[in-house]
């Protein structure tokens, strides 16, 4: 033990050691300081040379400097002006003395003297981290401009104050609709275009879709752009009036919608095209543009609108307009020599920038000489014929006279012959050219004149004459340029729109194109006198068709190209042979029947398209037409017939097209039909279209040469219908075949490549040397199991550097039996990649592998490569595997368990990443070390059933997912993180433990199925917390949390980042057993943005928001404010059978589900299901003012508590209510209570109507205890009495409610009550008498459908007692009419004695008394039947049921017979049968059945069902017609129906059966409203599948008979 001397002495010892250090660092203050300042210098001249020197090469370059760097160089900044700081601190310092003795202050000097070795040793430190291998990156290209406006809208000073003002105009909450107008060109386009993407990135507006409206204004054309742009269903929708509704409802659908019309020429009518624009909605609003100021739009017939705010978009000013120019120009106009010119010229543009493209364009690098005279020429000319355009035009006019190209010339022309912002195909613009003999050379080759065409249309590209589509080998041209165009060509007559009739001219000689496209036109002229016309194209949007007469051609003499399209033409016109020098007939998608006098054409003709016409049979007569170098049958799906010998007579075919739907080749030659060997003797053949079946292949005599071929698209594979790669030229699918060799060359020319089941595919894919597969691009590989590994790879004999595959984007691996797919020397070269889809590989253990090779530390780039999908690879272990070599043996190495990507592969564009069903990944990243640049563009990240993951991110990741939007974590059974900190403690790269987490883009969340989830970040000790306060979202929009039992809180009580889930916008929780409530009080303030709010299945939740922790002083709300939430539209509360109260403490009375304490001033939707423990939904005393004022949708189901739903007090705030849904609440009494009134509640006065003034729906059913809608205790049994109204209200359903005794009052109801009534069922209301009483009856003259069904004390539907009484209805002798009755069902209704009649008439169903004018559907029970057959009806024409019995179809009820009406809509005929009392299988699966459908049941109704479908498909020679949720794929894709398509339907209507879901129900959770979608993850684990199972099925698998198990 230490003696007290020794400690002492000890501490003596440190004391003097200390000392002596601190006078030591005094004493070397002086050479402290020398050297920092030297250590400060060496640091200054490194950054100087090394840093910034190559900093600045970098930027000269254009390169991206890394963000590492600049990190480097701002902290390099702070510690230069640290530095400088201490540096006149210890200036200032240096001559203070010590205040006793006047020497040097020893404590300042001590201290100065230790901050400069500190600052030494950070000075050196920042040095060594600054010793980079990378600067900078090459930029990804930019993005390609729109024409015509190429300009940065954010520089151009003149169009800013216009930008803002339209941004500000279309954020107030005032203004529904704003107008752009200018001149053509003058940018009106791409100005709304850059307003919509600010306003959609700033999330003003939820979706924003746009339109091209046109001279033309076709509605149906309108409505296509919208619905393509909304991804609209429109099953069941043909007519436009049908798709308005459709685009009506989807607009008007609660949230933020922009509507962008684009270039209005006259009214449009939003109503006719579905855009709901009305003083009520402010949710959707619509931007127009226009040439036209004062253009209108019509809102309804009654109303015309002019828009709210209207902005004129100004010409350039000449600064913005010269600085414009000089881009286009170049900088050379800036020379002495051109200068003044270039000016004068710049301002004959006039500002215009449609014009200033064009002109600069046509100049650039022009002599001086070239511009003087395009300057006179400009000044000179007098040509101003299209409507203001004014000066302009002849600055557009030059730029056509300024191209040098006769091809150019005569192609810009030609485009002025299609539709206004057409997709105009290279193909047509060369048959046009080809057929008219424009092309200089007069290329006798087709294939030659496209080349001729594509260098004419470069031209025009680099000229801004026309614009680039999003699709390969398509142009479009601006609209005002081509009116130039027209008015150039003024032998071109081209009207296109509203077109009544044929446009009349004085005369027609002059013309030689005309190019009419109508809608609208009647018919044509019989004759008509065209002597030099060349080129006729006539289009009918009409459906009627547009009929040809058949003298039509005979004055056109000199016409080489007829372009039809949806005309009718049965038989042709003899006309038609007339025509001597025809070289090109195309009659697409018109109506043909005879096509045999195509014989007597001329032998001129080359080009014959019948592309997508109703053709059958391709007649023998064809064969004559030798010199046909192009024939196209695409898209003819009737053909069937194409006579043997036709094909191969017309030897000269360059261009063949079959329709990917004909399939019926000869191969023994007994049919008559053409035969595959027929195309041997097309030896010019350079374009094949064709399908054929792989049993067939080529016979041995095949001898077609597919060297010849330039673009093809063939199909090898089963005998049925497959859709074209659109977007390929040469695009080929082999399925099912060995690879034989004369396939060889077209795999190797293919730019798509589709192989399924194909064999022999090694000496393919590998052995080429290094030159194989120049032009793929699409590659797609399906079970091909006799690939060896790696998939792609070149030869080991081979030293150069191969090219193959080097311009591969897409690459699709589906089941196949590798190990790996790329070896290291081909992956090098897949520099081009952008899309790896990787599925179904059993064996597959990684990606790229080193089998044979050297494991090279090189980093391979995956450059380009946006998207990768890893599905079901049970065995992936990792991208491309590290080799950890062994000291034991020299070269021996080992792979061990490792990530899935590590620091040897680099994805710097990677934008999306999916891993499905990998088990074996137990870490996607590497947890120490990535490359610096990689996965920085992460946008989206889906991990699903991966069980061995833990976590999806290390900590040190987080600052690479700056960029993240979207994360869908599913089914990961051990994931307990989704970001681990554990690295923190480990010393890994960036990962402070103190840091918040931010991910400041991510705008989707999604959990589900992660069983074993603790928290999104976490450490032990905050496990059950699933965001704490050190994770910051401040981008979140939606957050879905789904099974996920171990969270008990989702929120930190205390304390969230400052800005974090602000911006939240949907929230759904579902299947959360542990969870308690959802948010804190503290998060109410972070909800002001809040729209939906989505709660079910979680067992033990009390309250949704907790306001417990107030008490202890957290974040939040004080505990007496009101709780708001300002934006919340839609709330789902369902199957919570310990909610007790919305918000609340336990201090406070439960049972209430609101209080006075929380508001929703915005609210719509209200749905309550299985909330048992709720008594009450409002508080019956107090609301807050201004909450529920918005409700438009309620619905209360299974709450067996609630004795009633409203209070007689809330009556006030359901003015907009819309749909009451009641049912299955037992103990329910009443719908809106009045006691409330004898006890002196707010606003309850006992004389006032109740008046609901906005109720269209009103259902109640399963309500057994219900007395009255609203009602005292002495009305009780009386459903409606004369103190509520109804004036909306159309459909009213009451579905077994026992106690209710008679629906309206006898006496007496309000008097705008229940007049709009459309639909009535009554159903199972055992002690309803009647239905109606008579004094109803002028208020029923709306009434389409009445149901009633099973009340077994009914007598009488319309009883007329009420008349004796001297109540109000009608006179005992006048008529009872229900004028608009359309449907009428009596079911079940046994005591039944007539639908209206006194006791002295009964025994009549109908008697001469009532009439039904309109009725077209009548349903009867059995009973009925001679009560019906033996009545005396009013006016009404009737056949005796049961005499004809003319239907083939073997139905399950008899039919008894018909009915006919002749009205105005022609011969009404109702078909009349037995009842089937039982109902229907959805009736029975619905959750208002009280008593399930049994599992045998189900089991004998698939049975007969599938009996059923056999027996529709071998019994009957029609197809089974396919409805919403049942249509298979291919059926919605093609419109074809197979067997397959029924099976499909039949599979439908099996989950059906096992889940008690409806295959398309909009009322569930968005990802459960599809039930194929629903189920599909559900399938492949079979305690999974328990989860969708019909929870009345008691939730077990074995309670489902085995043939409905998967």
């Amino acid at each position: 033990m230490c003696s007290p001397q020794g400690i002492i002495d000890n501490i003596i010892g440190k004391a003097m050691d200390a000392a002596f250090q601190g006078m030591k660092c005094a004493i070397h203050y002086k050479k402290n300081h020398k050297d920092l300042k030297d250590e400060m210098e060496k640091f200054e001249e490194y950054r100087k040379d090394i840093i910034e020197r190559k900093v600045e090469e970098a930027q000269n370059r254009g390169e991206d400097i890394l963000a590492v760097v600049l990190s480097w160089r701002r902290e390099a900044d702070k510690m230069t002006q640290d530095f400088d700081n201490f540096m006149q601190q210890c200036t200032r310092e240096e001559s203070m003395l010590c205040f006793a003795c006047l020497c040097p202050n020893f404590i300042r000097r001590y201290r100065l003297s230790k901050q400069a070795q500190e600052k030494k040793d950070k000075v050196s430190k920042l040095k060594q981290e600054g010793d980079f291998d990378e600067i900078a990156l090459p930029k990804p290209p930019p993005p390609e401009l729109p024409f015509p406006c190429n300009y940065d809208y954010e520089i151009v000073d003149s169009r800013a104050s216009v930008f803002k003002a339209v941004v500000n105009a279309l954020k107030d909450s005032k203004v529904t609709m704003i107008g752009v107008h200018g001149t053509g060109g003058i940018g009106k386009t791409t100005l709304v275009k850059e307003v919509s993407k600010q306003l959609k990135e700033d999330r003003t507006f939820d979706e924003v879709v746009m339109a091209v409206v046109s001279k033309d204004a076709i509605v149906s054309k309108i409505q296509s752009q919208l619905v393509c742009s909304l991804n609209l269903d429109l099953i069941n929708a043909t007519t436009e009036k049908q798709i308005s509704y459709k685009l009506w409802h989807r607009l008007n659908n609660g949230k933020k919608n922009l509507v962008i019309l684009d270039d209005i020429w006259k009214e449009v009518n939003l109503k006719d095209i579905g855009i709901p624009i009305t003083d009520g909605n402010k949710g959707c609003k619509v931007m127009i543009t226009s040439r036209n100021k004062d253009c209108k739009v019509v809102i309804t017939s009654e109303i015309n609108k002019v828009v709210d705010r209207d902005f004129a978009l100004p010409l350039l000013p000449e600064l913005e307009a010269w600085a414009l120019f000089k881009k286009v120009a170049g900088n050379s106009v800036d020379s002495p020599e051109l200068r003044l010119v270039a000016e004068e010229v710049c301002k004959e543009c006039e500002g215009l920038p449609v014009a200033i493209n064009a002109l600069g364009a046509a100049l650039k690098d022009k002599k001086i000489s070239a511009w003087k005279t395009a300057l006179v020429k400009l000044k000179k000319s007098m040509i101003n014929e299209i409507e203001e355009i004014g000066p302009v035009y002849n600055s557009l006019k030059l730029s056509y006279e300024q191209l040098k190209s006769s091809d150019a010339k005569k192609c810009f022309l030609l485009c002025c012959l299609f539709p206004e912002n057409a997709e105009i195909s290279i193909d047509d613009l060369t048959r046009l050219c080809t057929a008219t003999s424009l092309l200089h050379q007069n290329p006798y080759a087709l294939e030659e004149a496209r080349d001729a065409v594509c260098t004419a249309v470069g031209t025009l590209k680099t000229r801004y004459l026309l614009l680039d589509d999003t699709v390969e080998d398509v142009v479009k041209m601006h609209d005002i340029i081509r009116d130039v165009g027209i008015s150039i060509a003024k032998a071109y007559l081209v009207v296109h729109g509203v077109v009544p009739e044929w446009p009349k001219r004085r005369e027609y000689k002059s013309y030689s194109a005309i190019s009419i496209r109508s809608q609208s036109m009647g018919e044509l002229p019989n004759e008509l006198a065209c002597p030099k016309l060349r080129i006729l194209m006539l289009e009918s949007n009409n459906r009627s068709l547009l009929k040809v007469p058949d003298g039509f051609f005979n004055g056109m003499k000199e016409l080489e190209v007829i372009d039809f399209k949806e005309m009718c033409m049965p038989p042709l016109p003899s006309s038609l042979p007339k025509l001597e020098n025809l070289r090109m007939l195309c009659l697409n998608k018109c109506k043909l029947s005879d096509i045999a006098v195509l014989k007597d054409l001329p032998c001129t003709l080359e080009m014959l398209s019948l592309q997508g016409s109703d053709i059958k049979v391709l007649p023998l007569e064809i064969r004559r037409l030798t010199r046909l170098r192009l024939l196209d049958l695409r898209d003819c799906v009737h053909l069937r017939v194409i006579p043997h010998g036709v094909i191969s007579n017309l030897t000269f075919l360059e261009e063949l097209y079959f329709s990917s739907a004909f399939n019926q080749w000869d191969r023994k030659k007994t049919s008559g039909n053409v035969s595959l060997d027929e195309l041997s003797s097309l030896t010019r053949l350079t374009t094949l279209h064709v399908l054929i079946p792989k049993d067939m292949l080529f016979p041995k005599e095949f001898s077609l040469n597919f060297e010849n071929l330039v673009r093809f698209k063939i199909f090898i594979v089963d005998s049925q219908f497959y859709g074209y790669g659109e977007n390929s030229e040469r695009f080929l699918k082999l399925e099912g075949i060995p690879l034989k060799d004369e396939l060889n060359t077209l795999v190797e020319k293919a730019d798509e490549l589709h192989l399924s089941g194909v064999r022999g595919l090694v000496n393919v894919l590998h052995n080429r040397g290094g030159e194989g597969f120049l032009n793929l691009k699409y590659l797609k590989v399906k079970s091909c199991y006799d690939l060896v590994d790696p998939l792609l790879d070149k030869p080991e004999w081979s030293m150069q550097q191969s090219r193959s595959f080097n311009k591969l984007t897409t690459l699709i691996i589906r089941d196949c039996r590798l190990e790996y797919l790329f070896s290291l020397s081909i992956v090098r070269e897949l520099f081009q990649l952008q899309q790896l889809h990787v599925s179904d590989c059993e064996i597959l253990e990684e990606i790229v592998g080193f089998e044979g090779e050297e494991d090279e530390d090189e980093l391979i780039y995956f450059s380009k490569l946006k998207h990768i999908k890893l599905s079901d690879l049970p065995n992936l272990t990792s991208f491309y595997p590290k080799l950890e070599k062994t000291e034991t043996t020299v070269g021996n190495s080992s792979i061990h368990v490792q990530s899935l990507f590590n620091e040897k592969v680099a994805f710097p564009a990677l934008e999306r990443l999916e891993i499905n069903l990998c088990s074996q990944i137990t870490d996607v990243w590497d947890k120490k070390m990535l490359p610096a640049n990689s996965f920085l563009q992460l946008r989206v990240m889906e991990v699903r059933r991966c069980n061995n993951l833990v976590n999806v991110f290390q900590s040190h990741m987080v600052s690479r997912l700056q960029n993240l939007q979207e994360v869908v974590i599913i089914n990961c059974y051990y994931m307990e993180v989704i970001i681990s900190k554990k690295g923190e403690e480990e010393g890994d790269e960036r990962a402070e433990p103190n840091d918040n987490i931010v991910l400041p883009q991510l705008r989707k969340l999604e959990l589900e199925g992660l069983l074993n989830l603790k928290s999104f970040c976490t450490t032990r000790s905050e496990e059950g917390l699933l965001f704490n306060h050190k994770v910051a979202f401040p981008a979140l929009e939606r957050l879905e949390i789904n099974l996920c039992s171990q969270i008990t809180d989702v929120w930190d009580k205390k304390m969230l980042p400052a800005n974090s889930f602000f911006q939240l916008r949907d929230m759904e929780v579902r299947k959360c057993d542990n969870l308690v409530n959802v948010f804190q009080s503290n998060m109410v303030s972070r909800l002001q943005n809040l729209q939906e709010i989505v709660i079910s299945c979680c067992s033990d939740m009390e309250v949704i928001i907790s306001k417990e922790r107030e008490e202890e002083g957290d974040e939040g709300a004080e505990p007496n404010d009101n709780i708001v939430l300002p934006q919340l539209r839609n709330l789902e509360l369902k199957w919570l059978e310990n909610l007790e109260s919305f918000c609340t403490t336990r201090s406070e009375l439960v049972g209430f589900l609101f209080n006075h304490k929380v508001e929703f001033p915005a609210l719509e939707t209200l749905k309550i299901d299985d909330c048992s423990q709720i008594t009450d939904v409002w508080d019956k005393k107090m609301l807050p003012a201004n909450s529920f004022f918005q409700l438009r949708h309620m619905t209360v189901c299974r709450c067996d508590n609630l004795v009633n739903v409203f209070q007689s007090n809330m009556v006030s705030q359901l003015q907009n209510l819309q749909e009451v849904f009641i049912s299955n609440c037992p103990d329910m009494e009443v719908i809106i209570s009045k006691k409330g009134e004898e006890e002196g509640d707010e606003e309850a006065k006992p004389n006032d109507n109740i008046v609901l003034p906005q109720l269209r729906n009103l259902y109640l059913g399963s309500l057994n205890n219900l007395k009255s809608f609203f009602t005292t205790r002495s009305e009780a049994g009386l459903l409606f009495n004369h103190e509520v109204e109804f004036p909306a209200l159309k459909w009213l359903e009451i579905d077994r409610c026992s106690q209710i005794i008679d629906v309206w009052d006898k006496k007496m109801l309000p008097a705008n009550s229940f007049f709009q009534l459309r639909h009535v069922i009554v159903r199972e209301c055992d002690n309803l008498v009647n239905v109606f009483q008579s004094n109803m009856v002028s208020r029923l003259q709306n009434l389409q459908e009445l149901f009633i069904s099973r009340c077994p004390d009914m007598e009488m539907i319309i009883s007329k007692k009420g008349e004796e009484e001297g109540g109000e209805g009608v006179e005992p002798n006048d008529n009872i009419v229900l004028s608009q009755l359309r449907n009428l069902e009596l079911k079940g209704l046994e005591n039944l004695k007539s639908f209206c009649a006194a006791r002295s008439e009964e025994g009549l169903l109908f008697n001469h008394k009532v009439a039904f004018p309109k009725l077209t559907e009548l349903r009867l029970d059995n009973h009925l039947k001679e009560i019906f057959r033996e009545g005396i009806y009013a006016e009404e024409e009737c056949i005796a049921l049961g005499e004809e019995q003319n239907s083939e179809e073997e139905d399950s009820n008899d039919k008894w017979g018909h009915c006919a009406e002749d009205d105005e809509r022609g011969m009404q005929r109702l078909l009349i049968y037995e009842y089937m009392p039982n109902k229907s299988v959805q009736d029975h699966l619905a959750s208002r059945f009280q008593t399930p459908l049994p599992r045998i049941t189900r089991l004998k109704i698939a049975q007969d069902a599938s009996r059923g479908l056999v027996y529709l498909h071998e019994g009957m020679e029609f197809q089974v017609v396919e409805t919403v949720g049942y249509a298979a794929p291919e059926y919605i894709q093609t419109g074809h129906l197979t067997a397959k398509s029924d099976v499909w339907s039949y599979g439908a209507f099996l989950y059906e059966l096992v889940t008690g879901g409806h295959p398309m129900d909009r009322n569930r959770p968005k990802n459960e409203q599809k039930l194929l979608e629903w189920v599909l993850p559900h399938l492949s684990d079979m305690k999974k599948f328990e989860l969708i199972l019909d929870p009345r099925l008691n939730g077990t698998r074995s309670s489902l008979p085995k043939s409905l198990q998967p």
